[in-house]
């Protein structure tokens, strides 16, 4: 099994619980703090996210679109958090090291969109006059560059996992979906 240092949500009260299984997290919740971000230090996510060379492709699969990022110490700060230039720093250093974010990634939450707002290296945020949110500008070129390398990646890592060509396909069309809803409409 992947060496991970998580915290798991709790089953809500709506889903199935099969007795005679061990209960199963629906996502994995992973928090990065603000003293992790403002030190630049991705130490701690790269050792718990490096899969060692025997992982099994069962155990990645079972973490396939299941990990939940979470950015903490920042509730208080006005900007977006994909504005603050420490946290832009983060993610694009992370990147780096670890562009795996399309494969572990849950995709029934904003948490991509910020990290990949984070990531591209160009980002225009403008207030909306009379409402508490922001419109967001990305670079399309940027924005496909940046797609690319994950896609390569769970490409890699689908095959890695044996996952079967409908599972491959229900991801990536869960992915497409995804990056319509919160990055070409901006």
């Amino acid at each position: 099994m992947l060496r991970m240092k998580i915290y798991y949500m709790q089953e809500n009260e709506h889903s199935h619980k099969d007795q005679s299984r061990e209960p199963v997290a629906d996502l994995i919740f992973y928090e990065i703090s603000r003293e992790e971000i403002e030190a630049g230090n991705t130490s701690r996510f790269l050792r718990d996210f490096r899969p060692p060379d025997n992982v099994s492709p069962a155990d990645l699969k079972a973490l396939m679109g299941k990990i939940l990022f979470n950015i903490s110490g920042y509730d208080n700060d006005e900007s977006e958090v994909y504005t603050v230039p420490a946290v832009r720093a983060f993610f694009q250093a992370l990147h780096h090291e670890w562009p795996c974010w399309l494969f572990f990634c849950d995709l029934e939450s904003p948490g991509f969109a910020a990290i990949g707002y984070c990531i591209l290296p160009t980002l225009r945020v403008r207030k909306v006059s009379g409402a508490p949110t922001v419109a967001v500008f990305v670079d399309r070129g940027e924005l496909s560059v940046f797609l690319k390398e994950c896609i390569d990646l769970l490409e890699h890592l689908s095959e890695l996992a044996e996952l079967s060509e409908v599972e491959v396909e229900q991801r990536t069309e869960k992915m497409i979906e995804y990056i319509n809803r919160w990055f070409s409409r901006h």
